[in-house]
């Protein structure tokens, strides 16, 4: 598994780490990417997936977030996958959606045959037993997001001296780590609350 902030994915030396965890040259190898969290909204992908192209990595992706592909769909793209890499965005959602279309099942299956399980922040916590996550952030939400997409960081700046009424919550991942999985500790987020004060006290309780 590896894991970092999503915008980290885009890093080349964090992709090539990523790409030599399979032990195969770069043009061998194929990335299924998952923007599941961030509704599989495009920019978002090509953000996350151009330096694995810009290596050869043959990218493909999954959409579950605006539609039901069929079980024999989702099976072959993960069994032919090497590298599983998942969004940053809502945790929450993401997950409940994987578990509504058996998806996490076959996630489990990838990690315990050996695939990479990549992924940023809600991409980095899914794979834990449970995480300190933001999903209640309204900012996060299915149609507010995609209504604020292209402008999220700007509103996201302009937020910080007027902190909004949300709070941290933990959230259930898909258990193939075990752990309690704490992206962006060192920030403080639109709720004006420092992330790791939170996560300490969560930890606590």
């Amino acid at each position: 598994v590896a894991g970092s902030g999503s915008a980290s994915m885009s890093n080349p030396w964090i992709a090539s780490k990523v790409v030599e965890l399979t032990e195969l040259p770069a043009e061998d190898v194929k990335l299924l990417y998952l923007g599941t969290p961030t509704y599989d909204i495009a920019k978002s992908r090509t953000k996350q997936t151009r330096e694995f192209s810009r290596m050869g990595v043959q990218v493909s992706w999954l959409e579950v977030a605006n539609k039901d592909p069929n079980y024999e769909e989702m099976e072959r793209m993960v069994e032919e996958a090497h590298i599983i890499l998942v969004s940053g965005g809502n945790t929450l959602y993401a997950v409940d959606r994987w578990r509504h279309l058996g998806l996490d099942v076959l996630l489990r299956e990838a990690a315990y045959n050996g695939k990479v399980m990549a992924g940023g922040s809600a991409g980095a916590l899914c794979w834990f037993d449970s995480g300190h996550s933001d999903s209640m952030d309204p900012e996060t939400y299915r149609l507010e997001f995609l209504r604020r997409d292209g402008r999220r960081e700007e509103n996201k700046k302009s937020s910080r001296g007027n902190p909004k009424d949300w709070e941290y919550v933990r959230v259930e991942g898909l258990s193939i780590l075990p752990g309690f999985c704490c992206p962006h500790y060192d920030k403080t987020q639109s709720n004006g609350k420092l992330r790791m004060d939170d996560f300490d006290e969560m930890m606590k309780n």
